[in-house]
């Protein structure tokens, strides 16, 4: 019987992402939610608060970090507001 090494019967901690964090397991349908939660974002946004809103007011509210992920969330909510 093969002994196995005491520091292998625990598996690494699973290590969550960052919120935003481009993996390589990046899929359609998970940007396809990114681009809904920002067409949702500003949809729940009043008449006067998007007529008040400019390039850095709406990057402000994207919570993605990463380029590919900033870029859709900004997509779905300028797709929202007509623009």
């Amino acid at each position: 019987m093969k002994q196995q090494n005491p520091k292998s019967k625990n598996p690494p901690a699973a290590v969550k992402p960052e919120r935003g964090a481009v993996t390589g397991t990046e899929t359609a349908f998970t940007l396809s939610r990114v681009y809904a939660e920002g067409w949702n974002a500003a949809k729940k946004l009043t008449a006067s608060e998007c007529d008040d809103l400019d390039p850095k007011s709406m990057a402000a509210l994207n919570p993605y970090g990463t380029d590919v992920k900033r870029q859709r969330w900004s997509d779905g909510f300028a797709k929202a507001l007509g623009r």
